[in-house]
C-alpha cells in the first residue's frame, strides 16, 4: 500500500510539473509545513535554485526574510483568505529580488488541506521604481514646481490607466490557474476511477466537486469525462434544464479539439438542442488531456459558463483561445 501511495504521489507531482511548467509565473507545491514537493521551471529561474536544490528543503530557506514568510504561512493557515504579499528573495546571482505572492490551498476530497501552492511574480523593477520616484520628490527645486505638478499630472494619471489593463490581465490569469488548479484536482482523483471503469466513484468526485463550488464565482456549468476513445464516461451539469446522464455513451470524435499537443488545453465549440433551442445552443468546452505514464487515458472536459467568465474574469471565447499556450 505503501509503494502504490508513492507511486501515486511521484505520478501527481509529474504531472504538476509538466501543467505548471507551460504556466508564466513561479508556481511551488509545499506541504502544510512549508517543505517544498514540486515546482516549475518558472520556480526555479526566478528563485535561482534548480529543482535538485530545491526538492524536500523547506520554502524558508528561499526568502530573505523567514521571519516573515513564517509569518504569512500561519496567518494563510488560520484565515479564509490572504491577499497578495511581496516578499524578498535571495537569489544566488541576482541578489535580492522582490517577488509578489499568492496563495491557494488544495485540499483532498474530505476537504482538508493537503498541500499550498504558491503563484510568484518578479516586481523587482516596479519596486525598485517606486524607491527612486520617492528619493527624486525630495530634490525637486522650488522653482521646477510647476513643471513638477504638469509632469505629476501625467505620472499620477497614468496608473490608474495601467491599473485598469493590470486587472484584466490579472483576472484572465487568475482563469488560467484556477483552470490547472482544478485540472490538477480532478486528474489526481479521477484517472484511476476512469481506468477500472467505476462510474459511481467518478459521478460522487464530480458531484462533490460541484458542491464545493456553491460559494465561489464558478466558471463552469458542467464537466464531461470521456474515455480513451472520447466517448463520454461520465458527466454533471449544474443546468437544471440539462440532465447530464443522456449524453453518457455518446462520441466526441466528431468535434475539433482546437490547439497543439503543446497548449495548455484544447478549445470545443458544439452546439447541443434543447427545449429553447432546438436547432442547438452554442457551448465552448475546454478539455484536457488525462495521462498516465506518458499513455492517453481520457479527457477532461469543463463545460464553461460565458456569462460567468465574461463577468468575473473578462474572457470570451477568443480569450480562452489566447490563454492556452
Amino acid at each position: 500500500i505503501i509503494a502504490r501511495r508513492l507511486d501515486e504521489s511521484s505520478q501527481a507531482i509529474f504531472g504538476l510539473r509538466q501543467i505548471c511548467d507551460k504556466l508564466p509565473d513561479a508556481v511551488m507545491l509545499t506541504d502544510r509545513t512549508g517543505r517544498v514537493v514540486a515546482g516549475n521551471a518558472a520556480a526555479e529561474k526566478l528563485y535561482g535554485r534548480d529543482w535538485q536544490h530545491m526538492r524536500g528543503t523547506s520554502a524558508e530557506d528561499i526568502y530573505e526574510e523567514p521571519q516573515v514568510y513564517r509569518e504569512l504561512l500561519q496567518e494563510i493557515q488560520s484565515k479564509t483568505s490572504v491577499p497578495e504579499r511581496v516578499l524578498k528573495v535571495r537569489h544566488p546571482e541576482k541578489g535580492t529580488r522582490y517577488v509578489s505572492t499568492s496563495t491557494t490551498f488544495l485540499h483532498d476530497s474530505q476537504n482538508n488541506i493537503q498541500s499550498i501552492l504558491w503563484l510568484g511574480r518578479d516586481v523587482t523593477a516596479a519596486h525598485r521604481m517606486e524607491r527612486r520616484y520617492r528619493r527624486a520628490r525630495y530634490w525637486v527645486f522650488p522653482s521646477l514646481i510647476l513643471l513638477v505638478f504638469l509632469a505629476a499630472a501625467i505620472i499620477l494619471g497614468y496608473p490608474y490607466f495601467s491599473k485598469g489593463v493590470q486587472t484584466v490581465d490579472s483576472r484572465k490569469l487568475e482563469l488560467r490557474n484556477l483552470l490547472a488548479k482544478d485540472y490538477l484536482l480532478l486528474k489526481s482523483l479521477l484517472s484511476n476511477p476512469l481506468e477500472r471503469g467505476d462510474r459511481a466513484r467518478t459521478s460522487q468526485v464530480l458531484k462533490d466537486f460541484f458542491n464545493l463550488q456553491v460559494t465561489k464565482q464558478c466558471p463552469y456549468s458542467g464537466v464531461v469525462l470521456l474515455d480513451r476513445e472520447r466517448k463520454v464516461f461520465d458527466a454533471f451539469s449544474l443546468k437544471p434544464d440539462l440532465n447530464a446522464q443522456t449524453i453518457i455513451g455518446t462520441s466526441y470524435t466528431g468535434i475539433d479539439f482546437q490547439g497543439s499537443e503543446k497548449s495548455l488545453y484544447r478549445v470545443l465549440v458544439l452546439y447541443r438542442a434543447d427545449q429553447d433551442n432546438p436547432m442547438g445552443r452554442k457551448g465552448i468546452e475546454i478539455a484536457f488531456d488525462l495521462k498516465e505514464n506518458e499513455r492517453t487515458i481520457g479527457w477532461l472536459l469543463f463545460q464553461m459558463d460565458t456569462n460567468c467568465m465574461k463577468a468575473n474574469y473578462e474572457v470570451d471565447e477568443e480569450g480562452l483561445k489566447n490563454l492556452q499556450s
